[in-house]
């Protein structure tokens, strides 16, 4: 299972079953010859899946967190100009999720040193475990689209 945001080739259901296709391709050609059957290929078809976050979220990030925790997270990185507040980063965020639009797009313009999404995910992965432990002490787990694609992988 591979799991990516709808993002360029990820786009549409159908550029995700192309890409299945094309993984599909890549497997069964790494096999030996021997094991290149029609029955192989059948069986690495059921097994290979692309999956994504529904269409509204495009993104990991804008399917598991609100546009003011992104913002909390991104001025969490100590990176960000003394400008920013979180109500205007929050706003921005909000632009960028209606438009399907990137978190970097944020602060391509900011003086260095700048954010990276991994520093960004560092201040998010918390909030998204205290989110999942909720959910199971509810019993609700499997509405957090993470955890239904971790169920179903």
């Amino acid at each position: 299972m591979v799991v990516v945001d709808q993002e360029e080739g990820y786009a549409t259901a159908a550029g995700r079953r192309r890409a299945e296709e094309q993984l599909v391709k890549h497997l069964y050609n790494a096999l030996e010859p021997r094991h290149q059957t029609p029955a192989t290929l059948k069986e690495l078809e059921y097994l290979v899946e692309i999956e994504s976050w529904d269409a509204t979220a495009k993104n990991l990030k804008f399917a598991h967190f609100t546009d003011h925790a992104i913002a909390n997270a991104i001025i969490a990185t100590g990176k960000a100009p003394a400008t920013e507040m979180v109500a205007s980063l929050e706003a921005r965020v909000a632009g960028l999720r209606a438009g399907g639009g990137n978190i970097k797009r944020i602060w391509t313009n900011w003086p260095d040193p700048k954010p990276d999404k991994v520093e960004v995910w560092h201040r998010l992965g918390p909030v998204l475990w205290a989110r999942i432990r909720r959910a199971q002490s509810r019993n609700t787990e499997d509405r957090i689209p993470l955890v239904r694609v971790l169920f179903a992988a």
